[in-house]
C-alpha cells in the first residue's frame, strides 16, 4: 500500500479501512474454524445418538385391574347420569301436570256443587212464588214437587261426585303407571350401565394385556441388539478411546490448519487469548496449548 510525502487525510482514511478490512477477515476465518470445529462435534454426537436410539427401551406402565374398572366405571357413570337426569326431569314434568289435572277437577266439581245448589233454590223459589199467585200455599201439589226437585239436586250432586272420583281415580293410576315407569326405567339404566362397563373393562384389558406383549417384544429385540452390539464392539479394534482419539488428532489438524499462516508465537498468543478452544480441546486443551507454546520458544531460539 502506497501513500503520498507528506501524508495527507486520504492517506490515513486508507489505513484505516485497510486496518478494518484485515480485521474482518480475521473474523471470518476464525468463524469459519469454529463452524469446523463444531461439525467435527456434531458427527460425534450424530453417531453416538444413533447407536443409543437403536438401544432404546420403551417404558410402560400398565393399568391395574382395579384402575381399568374406576375407568370404565368413571365412564359410564357420566353417561348414563346424563341420561337419567333427562328422564327425571321428564318424569317430573309430567307427573306435575297429571297432579294439577286433580286440583282442577276437585275445583270444576266444587263450582258445579255451587251450580246445582243455585238451580235448585231458583226453582224452589219459583214454584212457591207461583203456587202463593194460585193460592196452593203448600199443597201436596206443591209439596211433591219441592221434593222432585231436592231429588234431582241430590241426584246430580251425586252423580257430579262420582264422576270426580272416577276421574281422580284414574289420574292416580296414571301416576302409579308414571311411577312404576320411573323405577322400570332406573332399573333398566343400571343393567345397560353394568353391561356396557363389563365390556369396556374387557375391552381395556385385552388392549393393555396386547401393550404389555408388544412392549415386551419390542424390549427383547432391543436387548438381543445391545448383546450383539456388546460382542461387536469387544472384538472391534476400534474402542472408544481410540476413537476420542481420532476425533481430537482430526479437532488438532483442524486448528493447526488455521494456523499455518501465522509464525509460532502469533499462533500461540491468539491461541492463548481465546478461551473457545477450552471448550472445543476439552481435557486436551492443555496438552496443544503446551504444544504451541513450546513452538514459539523455540522459534526465538
Amino acid at each position: 500500500m502506497s501513500y503520498s510525502i507528506p501524508l495527507e487525510e486520504k492517506d490515513f482514511l486508507k489505513a484505516m479501512s485497510f486496518a478494518n478490512t484485515s480485521t474482518n477477515e480475521e473474523e471470518d476465518k476464525k468463524k469459519k474454524l469454529y463452524e469446523q470445529l463444531d461439525e467435527i462435534i456434531s458427527k460425534k454426537t450424530e453417531d453416538e445418538n444413533a447407536n443409543n436410539n437403536g438401544f432404546k427401551k420403551i417404558e410402560y406402565s400398565p393399568f391395574s385391574d382395579d384402575e381399568i374398572k374406576e375407568i370404565a366405571k368413571n365412564i359410564y357413570d357420566s353417561k348414563y347420569s346424563n341420561e337419567l337426569q333427562k328422564y327425571l326431569e321428564d318424569y317430573k314434568e309430567k307427573s306435575e301436570k297429571t297432579a294439577l289435572q286433580k286440583e282442577e277437577l276437585a275445583k270444576k266439581s266444587e263450582i258445579d256443587n255451587e251450580n246445582i245448589n243455585k238451580n235448585y233454590e231458583a226453582s224452589k223459589t219459583n214454584s212457591e212464588n207461583q203456587a202463593l199467585k194460585r193460592g196452593l200455599g203448600r199443597s201436596s201439589v206443591i209439596m211433591n214437587l219441592l221434593q222432585q226437585y231436592e231429588e234431582n239436586k241430590n241426584s246430580k250432586l251425586s252423580e257430579n261426585a262420582k264422576s270426580l272420583n272416577d276421574s281422580i281415580q284414574e289420574i292416580d293410576k296414571q301416576l302409579l303407571e308414571l311411577e312404576d315407569e320411573k323405577t322400570s326405567t332406573k332399573n333398566n339404566l343400571e343393567m345397560e350401565k353394568s353391561i356396557e362397563i363389563a365390556k369396556k373393562i374387557t375391552d381395556l384389558k385385552k388392549e393393555r394385556d396386547d401393550k404389555i406383549q408388544e412392549v415386551t417384544d419390542f424390549n427383547n429385540g432391543v436387548n438381543e441388539k445391545i448383546l450383539k452390539y456388546s460382542s461387536d464392539k469387544s472384538s472391534s479394534d476400534l474402542t472408544d478411546e481410540k476413537q476420542q482419539k481420532n476425533n481430537n488428532i482430526e479437532k488438532a489438524k483442524t486448528i493447526l490448519s488455521y494456523y499455518n499462516n501465522f509464525t509460532a508465537k502469533e499462533a500461540f498468543e491468539d491461541f492463548s487469548n481465546d478461551t473457545n478452544f477450552k471448550n472445543y480441546l476439552g481435557e486436551y486443551y492443555n496438552e496443544f496449548y503446551q504444544l504451541l507454546k513450546a513452538k514459539a520458544q523455540n522459534s526465538d531460539k
